[in-house]
């Protein structure tokens, strides 16, 4: 008698999570062995795994958005909003006093909207509380509640969310590479992407012909997750008129470290314990992707505009594809803007208004990234980038960005130890081949 199949839509969503690890394993478990080790019948498991495993994930994310939806439904019916009969607004969402002695800062740049100056008082009110002033206590336990609920071995304290809120929004300001690079949720440490690699192809036949049929090929790309952390430490003799200054400071920071070791990863990782064992574009570009100048041009200053139209003859024009140039900002105004101001055409106005617009460069944006090679980089080195990093990678979001804080770690140094962490994961699974285009291509300096 034949196993009745059950239909993928009549499954429960813990079911289809099972039944998706259990085919990624399996595949897994082929991946792993070597050619001459694999048979033909477990080479065909594989192959049918992977078709199934399409399907599943389909009704798996209609399922995920279904139940969402459903969780988002019950927290509406649940909630009271100010006003209504017994709605609560948290305490630290309340209007505060900022007290006469603590200096307020003009242009704060870790907090932003109409209670900035209140959101970052609060943030420092709170470390200060950890670290023993004992009027920061007080205040700090009439704002947040009980100062407990440690999330940390040592003492910690989980800091509140409008610290984390700021570092978020600073992060999207700050990273290039997850503002243009395609982002998703990860439910599991790692995350497959499918791929198309081989199309369907054509073929002119004669009548009474036989078609030949063919099939297109995908493919999968593999995001695991890494932890990035940052921590640092505040001295205990913090005075209460810096808590805006030192919160406002510790945000910023904090968002800036993590941005930068993002793009950093992105674009330079070669795939070892440095970058988070993830392979950025540098290392990922094929050869068919890479326009190298001609020789003699092996500085920055000595581009001209044919290395630059060279590379964007390297670029995969597909339907859809919005294409950027990526490069530090050395780059551009020592070998690309004088490009543009030798070829004339220019005016008082145009000269004056320099960076205040959006830079562009033959048509297209120019993205600035500090990560990458600056005017001085060496002979062979890749010094710009040119395509749509949101079809040659992706960026897999695990866990956003978590602060805490403990009072214990640096006891000896009368010092807090403030921390950040966040889960992610890169993979550039589309930026050409040996001979084959793609839809990012990269500039190289000649030789020497």
């Amino acid at each position: 008698m034949a196993t009745k199949v059950m239909p993928l839509a009549s499954l429960t969503l813990a079911e289809l999570e099972q039944l998706h690890d259990e085919k990624c394993a399996a595949i897994d478990a082929v991946k792993a062995l070597a050619a001459e080790d694999v048979s033909d019948e477990d080479l065909a498991a594989a192959e049918a795994a992977a078709v199934e495993l399409k399907e599943i994930a389909a009704v798996l994310e209609a399922k995920r958005a279904e139940r969402a939806k459903h969780d988002r439904i019950a927290a509406l019916a649940a909630t009271k909003l100010p006003g209504q009969t017994g709605a609560e607004v948290p305490a630290y969402d309340k209007p505060i006093r900022i007290p006469a002695n603590v200096r307020r800062v003009p242009n704060l740049q870790g907090f932003h909207g109409p209670n900035a100056q209140e959101d970052a008082y609060k943030a420092g009110l709170f470390w200060a509380a950890l670290i023993g002033h004992e009027d920061s206590k007080r205040k700090a336990r009439d704002i947040f509640g009980a100062l407990s609920g440690s999330s940390t071995a040592a003492g910690g304290a989980v800091v509140p969310d409008i610290v984390e809120n700021s570092i978020v929004w600073l992060r999207e300001q700050y990273g290039v590479f997850r503002q243009n690079a395609r982002r998703v949720p990860m439910s599991s440490d790692t995350l497959l992407v499918p791929r198309l690699t081989v199309s369907v192809t054509t073929a002119h036949i004669g009548a009474g012909s036989q078609i030949t049929p063919n099939d297109p090929t995908f493919a999968q790309a593999t995001v695991s997750a890494v932890k990035l952390a940052s921590m640092t430490y505040v001295a205990s003799e913090l005075a209460e008129d810096a808590l805006i200054s030192i919160a406002d400071l510790l945000a910023k920071d904090f968002a800036y470290a993590m941005a930068v070791q993002e793009d950093t990863d992105g674009f330079l990782g070669d795939g070892t314990g440095t970058y988070g064992s993830i392979t950025g574009v540098a290392s990922a570009l094929g050869a068919g992707a890479t326009y190298t100048a001609v020789t003699g041009i092996n500085t920055v200053a000595e581009l001209n505009l044919a290395s630059f139209h060279g590379t964007m003859t390297k670029l995969l024009n597909v339907p859809g594809i919005r294409p950027k140039w990526y490069m530090h900002s050395e780059v551009y105004h020592t070998g690309a803007a004088p490009l543009m101001t030798a070829a004339g055409g220019n005016t008082v106005g145009s000269l004056e208004q320099g960076m205040a617009m959006q830079p562009m460069f033959l048509g297209y944006p120019v993205v600035f990234t500090q990560v990458l090679p600056t005017a001085s980089a060496a002979a062979s080195s890749l010094v710009a980038y040119f395509g749509d990093l949101s079809m040659a990678a992706t960026m897999g979001e695990k866990r956003g960005i978590e602060v805490q804080a403990s009072d214990q770690f640096r006891f000896d140094y009368d010092q807090i130890a403030i921390r950040a962490t966040e889960r992610f994961g890169i993979t550039v699974h589309d930026a050409g081949g040996a001979s084959s285009k793609g839809p990012i291509a990269g500039l190289k300096l000649a030789a020497t």
